[in-house]
């Protein structure tokens, strides 16, 4: 009987310190939940692939929230404010609205959602 015991308080407080953990993990400041839909580099009039978009994912209420940055350059930390393109349901839908990126003359294209090239040259 006591071992029979021993084990279910062991088992209740491994279980309460993993769920802890997990919850601490999620609230750290800096740790973003989100996963990445779609990545591409493009070319501008500062210099090939100077322009790095990356379309990503985060939990939100009634699905998940998408967003897109816009690198300008690679390596340095600078981007385009982040634009919120819309609300899913799921990984897969949001991959087939938004998981196409497309640089072209006019601007970058990502699903139905347009910066029009002066924009997105409009940084220095």
């Amino acid at each position: 009987m006591q071992t029979g015991l021993l084990a279910l308080v062991v088992g209740v407080l491994l279980g309460t310190v993993c769920t802890a953990i997990t919850f601490l993990r999620a609230a750290t400041p800096g740790s973003k939940q989100e996963a990445t839909v779609a990545m591409a580099w493009g070319d501008g009039k500062y210099g090939p692939a100077f322009y790095g978009a990356r379309v990503y994912e985060e939990p939100a209420q009634g699905g998940l929230a998408v967003f897109v940055t816009v690198a300008i350059g690679q390596g340095n930390g600078y981007e385009h404010d982040r634009v919120k393109l819309g609300t899913v349901a799921t990984h897969a839908e949001a991959v087939a609205k938004y998981g196409h990126i497309d640089f072209r003359p006019d601007g970058l294209h990502v699903g139905d959602w347009t910066m029009p090239r002066d924009r997105l040259e409009s940084h220095r």
